[in-house]
């Protein structure tokens, strides 16, 4: 007698859950440099959040704005302070 089709285990899983959520499964190269990419592009967002904000502050007599390198300085600290 044939074995019926719904009876049978199939030869190929559905993979329910994404590589990224699965423990023991290394990230390719392709999605490590994705997310790289995601977080410099976030830092270069917060830094010109950071230089804007400068820019259009109003100074005391004598005070000195922050220079840009003084403003990137800050946001890579404070990047390296949150995530480690």
């Amino acid at each position: 007698m044939p074995a019926r089709l719904g009876s049978q285990e199939p030869k190929h899983r559905i993979l329910l859950t994404t590589p990224q959520n699965m423990v023991g499964i290394a990230k390719s190269q392709v999605l490590k440099s994705q997310i790289f990419r995601k977080e410099v592009d976030d830092l270069k967002v917060y830094t010109v959040k950071l230089y804007t904000t400068e820019q259009e502050r109003s100074l005391m007599p004598g005070e000195k704005k922050k220079s840009l390198c003084q403003i990137c300085k800050d946001a890579s600290d404070a990047h390296y302070a949150e995530t480690g």
